[in-house]
């Protein structure tokens, strides 16, 4: 008996809508994640471990909503890609002939490939149009009309990773914009990377200042939302008090080799390479002044020696409570600030954060969990010696490896980017683990920020994450 060409096609179109579905429902999951840091992210308050699963208002949830409706489209579109390939490979290797059986094992194993990874899907849009932002030679942005000229292959692995990236990223920003509004801020600033790895036309506007609500604003902030972009979205005052002025931007530019190519039209980059700067040799220190040092280096070891058993003393006492209590100390282990808070934070004044530079904070996780990323960014922007989180099982750490002071720009220059790309490869790889049953859902969500802060601190050497493993 022959295969029905047209059964095996409402098979395919079934499940393709099967896994389009599937998809969906985790890519809501993940925007959602991505838009609450966000909104966390662009909330002035200093209180840790803000709980991510406070009431949304209804305009957050409609942004949600059409997020995920945006990215659900590139699913969708791959996803049909995939279903018309493999109709036509069917078609071919029935072509082909031999036994039904064989057929049915051979296209099945096709199908197997392509939503595995092993085999490239081709997106042909050829001849179409998309609408594209274009940034002119001025800084300002239109929307133009281009023509398809060519087809994309990719796999469902890396299709998958880019649109994680994206979908996260995008969802951040948008996150953090309402959240910049909501607290009264008008204005914002299109900030972030300048180098070859960058979109000429992103790094031009870099610098660039917009107010929400305004069509300049809206096809700025649509950018963000493109594969792989890195670029952000900062709070502009108005101020030169504080706003970075525009010259350092253009600095900037000028030297990754940023220009305006008349004859093309649109903004590129220098093929020349960076200029290296040559180091200058330090002279070796005296031996006197090498004893010195060494023996500084012997006291502030013990000092540090002292000051760990004094805060791991309070840790114990702190580690099991049900609602969150914060120390801080100075580096000789002396209480500079004790303070009790909620079951998922522990608000301080202003007063209370100026006593944060160089100096070490504890608090208690009732959850168990590492470091919520607002942990993170307060500790970067009140300069923390070192910011550290108990709990019966854990108590994570995290500090500079160099003994300097956490900073603001290391947030968000390095950790926050960092930050929200690990946070959608781990959130992904533990529903992975949860759907086959390895994982409860308790123990990826005790799981999850640990492995997003490993990964983080992996990838920027300058930090130094660790935990100490506590006695139940």
């Amino acid at each position: 008996m022959a295969i029905d060409l047209e059964i095996l096609d409402k098979n395919i179109d079934k499940q393709v809508k099967t896994i389009n579905a599937a998809q969906a429902a985790a890519l809501t999951i993940e925007i959602s994640g991505g838009f609450v840091a966000g909104l966390q992210a662009g909330e002035k308050k200093t209180s840790f471990l803000r709980s991510s699963s406070e009431e949304l208002t209804v305009v957050q949830k409609e942004a949600i909503e059409k997020l995920s409706a945006e990215y659900f489209g590139y699913i969708a579109e791959f996803n049909e890609a995939a279903g018309e390939q493999l109709k036509d490979r069917a078609r071919e290797i029935i072509k082909q002939g031999g036994p039904e059986q064989d057929l049915k094992d051979e296209i099945r194993k096709y199908a197997e490939d392509i939503w595995g990874g092993s085999e490239t899907v081709t997106i042909d849009r050829t001849g179409q149009t998309r609408t594209v932002i274009e940034v002119g030679k001025d800084r300002k942005l239109r929307k133009v009309e281009k023509e398809i000229t060519r087809a994309y292959k990719t796999n469902v692995d890396a299709y998958a990773d880019m649109l994680a990236r994206t979908s996260t990223h995008g969802a951040y920003e948008e996150g953090r914009a309402a959240a910049y509004q909501e607290e009264g801020q008008s204005m914002w600033r299109f900030v972030g990377p300048v180098d070859e790895r960058s979109r000429p036309d992103h790094s031009a506007l870099v610098g660039e200042h917009f107010t929400y609500g305004t069509p300049e604003s809206d096809m700025a902030l649509q950018l963000l939302h493109e594969p792989n972009c890195r670029h952000r979205a900062i709070v502009y005052f108005g101020d030169p008090d504080l706003d970075t002025p525009q010259e350092e931007y253009e600095k900037q530019k000028e030297k990754a080799g940023l220009y305006w190519d008349e004859e093309k039209g649109k903004w590129a980059f220098k093929e020349s390479g960076k200029p290296t700067k040559k180091t200058k040799q330090k002279k070796a220190p005296a031996k006197k002044e090498t004893e010195k040092k060494k023996e500084t280096e012997k006291k502030e070891k013990k000092q540090e020696k002292n000051a760990e058993s004094i805060i791991r003393d309070h840790e114990a006492k702190i580690k099991a409570r049900k609602t969150e209590k914060a120390y801080l100390f100075d580096t000789n282990g002396n209480i500079l600030l004790e303070k009790g808070g909620t079951k998922n934070s522990v608000g301080f004044t202003d007063e209370e954060v100026k006593l944060f530079k160089g100096a070490i904070l504890t608090h208690n996780h009732p959850g168990a969990s590492s470091f919520s990323p607002q942990d993170i960014r307060t500790s970067c922007a009140n300069f923390l010696k070192e910011i550290r989180a108990t709990g019966t099982f854990r108590t994570y750490i995290m500090k500079m490896k160099d003994g300097s002071n956490l900073y603001p720009d290391l947030w968000k220059d390095k950790i926050r980017d960092m930050y929200v790309i690990h946070n959608a490869e781990v959130r992904r790889e533990l529903l992975k683990r949860i759907d086959k049953g390895e994982l409860s859902l308790p123990e990826a969500e005790l799981l999850h920020w640990h492995e997003v802060w490993a990964r983080v601190a992996k990838n920027i050497s300058e930090l130094d994450y660790s935990f100490i493993e506590e006695k139940t």
